[in-house]
C-alpha cells in the first residue's frame, strides 16, 4: 500500500531532476504543470491550516496577525516540502522505537543501537560492561531506509541513524 501511495505521489509531484531529464517538450510541459498544480494545492492547504491554527490559538499568539499567519504558513510549507521529499523517494523509511527493536538487550540489536553518551564512562573502562544489559529507554529511535534509488531491494535495510539507548541493571 505504501509503495502504491509513493508511486502516485511521484506522478503528481515529479522531481525537478526528472523533469529536466525529459527531452520531449510536450511531456516536460505536462510534468511541470502537474508539479505546479500539486504545489498550489500544498500551498492552499498550508494557508488553510495556518489560519485554522491561528484561529484556535489566538489567545496564545501575541503579535501582528498578518505576520503570524505568514510565519505559520512558512513553517507548514517547510514541513510539507520535507514530507513530499520523503514520500516521493523510491526508498521506504522507518523509525524503530523501543517496541520495534529486534532485542531488548544491549549488544543484541546488530548495528541498530548505540549507548547514550552518559554511559561513556562505563564503556571507556570496560567496552563490554553493558553487554546483555536490558534497554530501559530509547532516547532517539533508529532510522532505517529500505530499498534503493531504482525502487528495488526493499528487503535490504540500511541504518541511517542508530537508536540511542539507556541501559539498566539485570534484576
Amino acid at each position: 500500500m505504501q509503495q502504491w501511495r509513493a508511486t502516485l505521489l511521484r506522478q503528481l509531484y515529479p522531481r525537478e531532476s526528472i523533469i529536466n531529464a525529459v527531452t520531449n517538450n510536450e511531456r516536460k510541459r505536462a510534468l511541470n504543470l502537474t508539479r505546479k498544480i500539486t504545489q498550489n494545492a500544498i500551498d492552499s492547504v498550508c494557508k488553510e491550516l495556518a489560519a485554522k491554527f491561528q484561529e484556535e490559538a489566538s489567545l496564545l499568539l501575541d503579535g501582528d496577525p498578518a505576520s503570524i499567519a505568514h510565519d505559520l504558513t512558512a513553517i507548514l510549507r517547510v514541513a510539507a516540502s520535507i514530507s513530499m521529499d520523503l514520500w516521493t523517494q523510491k526508498r521506504r523509511f522507518e523509525l524503530y522505537p523501543f517496541h520495534k527493536l529486534p532485542s531488548s538487550k544491549y549488544g543484541k540489536c546488530g548495528g541498530m543501537i548505540e549507548a547514550h553518551p552518559l554511559h561513556n564512562g562505563q564503556l571507556d573502562d570496560e567496552p563490554q560492561a553493558l553487554h546483555n544489559k536490558p534497554i530501559l529507554l530509547v532516547a532517539h529511535p533508529a532510522f532505517l531506509a529500505y530499498g534503493n534509488n531504482s525502487g528495488t531491494d526493499y528487503s535490504v535495510s540500511r541504518v541511517l541513524k542508530k537508536a540511542v539507548v539507556w541501559m539498566g541493571f539485570d534484576t
